[in-house]
């Protein structure tokens, strides 16, 4: 179970201290990767990965190893947060999952160029061909499956594109010192100052140099 005092997200407040925790479908028991963040050898960033539909706070944190850098730096000096990488972008083994939004063309039809949500059910729903079962698969496959639709009446050798702009599979916690504390989707690009802004930001009394971050 994680420390005391991330369970109690008033403690957290009452410090001023921020607290960003990510809970993502991958690994389904992953090992626990740390880094801090500090202003004067305070720890700021520990990060936590657990599966979809866990409780953030059911992360286990076992003798977590740390360096640390300026929390103003992490921010950047211009204040530009650098992205969360593993937040950001979909590798190529990336799933397809219900909620996802993808953007669809077919190279010299651009008629064809289109975004398309995936429904509760998991399709797409494709000019021409209707409905295609996407969820589960990554995006070469289904690329793969539908130009096969397209070939077997309409196209000639297809040349079938599926970009994932927005993907909700992943959530980020937000407690302590912001405005709106709360579990949100992560969608499409995210960076740190995003992922706070979502929560409305610090509070009034928040130190920014005490940003604590679990993966």
């Amino acid at each position: 179970m994680l420390h005391k005092k991330f369970l109690k997200s008033e403690q957290w407040s009452r410090w001023g201290i921020a607290v960003l925790a990510v809970a993502t479908t991958v690994p389904l028991q992953a090992q626990t990767d740390t880094a801090t963040v500090s202003a004067a050898g305070q720890p700021v960033g520990a990060i936590q990965t657990e599966p979809l539909h866990s409780a953030p706070t059911q992360i286990s944190v076992n003798a977590p190893t740390s360096h640390t850098v300026p929390a103003r730096a992490a921010l950047g000096a211009e204040g530009a947060a650098p992205p969360l990488n593993s937040l950001t972008t979909v590798g190529p083994d990336y799933r397809i999952a219900p909620n996802d939004l993808i953007e669809f063309n077919v190279f010299g039809v651009p008629d064809m160029l289109r975004d398309v949500r995936v429904n509760a059910s998991g399709e797409i729903s494709l000019p021409l061909i209707g409905p295609v079962p996407v969820a589960g698969l990554t995006a070469q496959a289904a690329e793969q499956q539908i130009a096969a639709r397209y070939e077997e009446k309409y196209l000639r050798n297809p040349q079938v594109s599926l970009f994932i702009k927005e993907f909700t599979t992943q959530r980020i916690a937000i407690e302590g010192a912001v405005t709106r504390p709360g579990i949100y989707p992560v969608t499409g690009q995210l960076t740190l100052l995003r992922a706070l802004a979502l929560s409305g930001g610090f509070a009034p009394y928040a130190d920014i140099n005490q940003i604590v971050v679990y993966r």
